[in-house]
């Protein structure tokens, strides 16, 4: 966890409105994603002092794992959507539509799902960075210097240097 705050941090370094935080980071435990959503729910209430509005944000290909079995709860997926709310983001590749209508619980919720279309697709993922940086191949272009640097400096994934 302590890379991938690391990593985060630098990438976001430049940005006035994205922070990270470290919370989540720091409980050597695993915790749901309700009870990461419910404790910045308060943090901001206690910040602001007055009622906020959290909205889970996730990748299409995310929701995808709310009707696999045996990875979320229905318990869970029903408070994240309607007391959250969620707002996914289309990945080529994935039908949310389709995994909204296939689900009667999701259906269910689909006023409070909400997708957000990518016009320009971005299929850029860690998942797929970690594999390229696995092989040997450059992914200079598709993280920020700062981040690179830091996966090259702590030998994170495999890194090799390859030529760009």
């Amino acid at each position: 966890a302590t890379h991938r705050v690391n990593m985060s941090k630098l990438a976001t370094d430049s940005s006035s409105w994205i922070m990270v935080d470290e919370w989540e980071s720091k409980h050597s435990e695993w915790l749901t994603t309700v009870t990461v959503l419910e404790h910045f729910e308060r943090e901001l209430e206690n910040k602001y002092n007055k009622p906020v509005r959290i909205v889970f944000v996730c990748g299409s290909d995310l929701l995808d794992s709310f009707i696999k079995p045996g990875v979320w709860s229905e318990e869970d997926i029903a408070k994240i959507c309607r007391h959250f709310g969620v707002a996914v983001i289309t990945r080529e590749g994935t039908h949310p539509d389709t995994t909204i209508w296939s689900s009667s619980l999701l259906y269910s919720l689909r006023k409070d799902i909400h997708i957000i279309h990518q016009w320009i697709p971005n299929d850029i993922s860690s998942t797929r960075v970690r594999d390229a940086i696995q092989r040997g191949l450059s992914v200079k272009y598709l993280l920020p210097d700062p981040s690179l640097v830091y996966i090259e400096n702590n030998s994170l994934f495999g890194y090799k240097k390859s030529d760009d």
